[in-house]
């Protein structure tokens, strides 16, 4: 990483003892989430250790099924299906509909109210026959 106040570039991490099969695409991504940092990938290293291989029993094929996995990472862990998750458009529709029901409710609460009101000042009423 690279320091643009005083041009000095730091390391953000080595990793060794990966074991990637043939035909993998890297990928890098700069994105921090705040869009006044400016991260940029500058350059990427990769190192090819040559060894010395007995040919005659080398299969070049053991590549393609290398299982991926490097020395210093975490064990894996049991698949656990998760609640699904509720899409937009649902949870639009269920808020609207919560909506409509409090608004129904509180005009069956303001009719009763009125009616309430309106039957007491009829009861009030004189009347003198």
């Amino acid at each position: 990483m690279k320091n643009l106040q005083n041009n000095k570039i730091t390391e953000c991490f080595i990793s060794d003892g990966v074991e990637l099969p043939t035909g993998y695409f890297i990928g890098f991504s700069a994105a921090t989430g705040d869009l006044s940092d400016n991260h940029e990938i500058l350059s990427v290293d990769f190192y090819n250790m040559d060894t010395e291989l007995d040919i005659p029993t080398y299969n070049t094929k053991q590549y393609f099924n290398i299982v991926p996995k490097a020395k210093h990472a975490k064990s894996p862990r049991p698949h656990i299906d998760g609640p699904p998750a509720s899409s937009f458009s649902w949870r639009i529709f269920k808020r609207i509909a919560l909506l409509l029901f409090i608004l129904f409710l509180s005009s069956i609460g303001f009719m009763g109210i009125f009616w309430y009101l309106g039957k007491r000042a009829k009861e009030k009423r004189k009347r003198f026959y």
